[in-house]
């Protein structure tokens, strides 16, 4: 059931999928790829960290939880704005960011560090060690987006046509989606 909720998270829209979703339609499958095969990296690789440093040192020092939300609400308002603001000439194939973005956006991504932070709750046990829990959810979060690629990449694939004929719409709509899962991220209920 752990498994249902991170899969069924990780499918919805957030940065990654809506950066996997417009590099598809700007520049194809293959090169939205790189992309992607930086976030399969990233995503596992963040969880290891959540585990092993980002949790202890929260209890340690309260404060840096709040320097990491303030730098990734920051980033995110940023990014939404360029998707929204983006003006893309579709015949003109600029390089998307590629694998090392891929890596490093999950550093700012407020949606992965509250997926991860939860997962922790959800997998971890006091009688377990901390090397089997950390792969644990290293293993779900990136199954769950291996898992979460496919709609993504088959809805841009087979309604590019459509999208790219209002290409300036989906930059806004997106835009704005990166806004409100960022506030999801960031603001309690």
């Amino acid at each position: 059931m752990q498994f249902v909720f991170t899969l069924v998270t990780t499918l919805s829209p957030g940065v990654n999928n809506i950066l996997l979703f417009l590099f598809v339609l700007y520049f194809g499958f293959i090169q939205a790829m790189k992309f992607r095969l930086g976030v399969w990296v990233g995503i596992p690789l963040l969880s290891l960290i959540c585990v092993f440093f980002v949790s202890e040192a929260v209890a340690q020092i309260p404060w840096i939880a709040y320097a990491l939300d303030a730098f990734g609400f920051a980033f995110m308002v940023y990014l939404g704005y360029k998707v929204f603001t983006a003006n893309p000439d579709l015949q003109t194939k600029k390089t998307p960011y590629g694998f090392i973005t891929g890596i490093t956006l999950q550093f700012v991504n407020g949606k992965a560090y509250a997926l991860n932070l939860f997962a922790i709750s959800l997998y971890t046990n006091p009688q377990t060690p901390t090397t089997t829990q950390a792969t644990t959810i290293a293993i779900a979060m990136l199954g769950a987006n291996i898992l979460a690629t496919v709609p993504w990449v088959a809805g841009a694939y087979y309604w590019r046509e459509f999208f790219r004929r209002h290409i300036r719409i989906i930059n806004r709509i997106f835009g704005v989606l990166i806004w409100v899962v960022m506030i999801g991220a960031y603001v309690p209920l």
